[in-house]
């Protein structure tokens, strides 16, 4: 994947509506506010190609999705049954090569 092929502000804007179902209670204004920005700042925000992480960062932990990890990683972490210790299966092999 090339990140720049990544549409993020397209992808945050999907997240956001999304978010929008489960709380009622956030709105553009409110977003704004909780991630730092002013509130004519989001219609940019969704438009943009690229973004700052730190940014990235609040804006994941406002609408509680880990865009670092699935939108640019797009690798799912796996969870060892007995050690609850996280492997990122990034070569394709199989996760049992992860075991401690």
């Amino acid at each position: 994947m090339n990140l720049k092929d990544i549409d993020i502000g397209k992808v945050i804007k999907e997240k956001f509506e999304e978010k929008r179902q489960t709380d009622k209670t956030l709105n553009k204004a409110a977003f704004a506010r909780r991630i730092g920005i002013d509130r004519s700042t989001v219609y940019l925000l969704f438009e943009k190609k690229s973004i700052d992480t730190e940014l990235l960062l609040n804006i994941s932990e406002v609408l509680d999705y880990d865009f670092i990890g699935e939108v640019y990683r797009k690798k799912p972490a796996v969870k060892h049954e007995t050690t609850s210790k996280l492997f990122w299966n990034t070569d394709n092999t199989d996760v049992t090569d992860y075991y401690l």
